[in-house]
């Protein structure tokens, strides 16, 4: 039979502490966030291209 008691004593291993904090491997939520904001940015240089193609095409400008 185990002991309840004595595994609410024991401190997480699993958790990062200290200087092991600093270096703690990316996890899935901050993964989720820089692929957002890359795609945040490549649909923006698509719509400032886009933009610039319309212009172009509406105003008869070429180089």
């Amino acid at each position: 039979m185990s002991n309840i008691n004595g595994c609410q004593l024991r401190p997480p291993t699993a958790l990062p502490t200290g200087s092991q904090a600093d270096a703690s491997p990316m996890n899935a939520y901050q993964g989720f966030r820089i692929f957002s904001h890359v795609v945040l940015g490549l649909i923006s240089a698509g719509i400032v291209y886009a933009a610039c193609i319309a212009v172009t095409y509406w105003t008869g400008i070429s180089v």
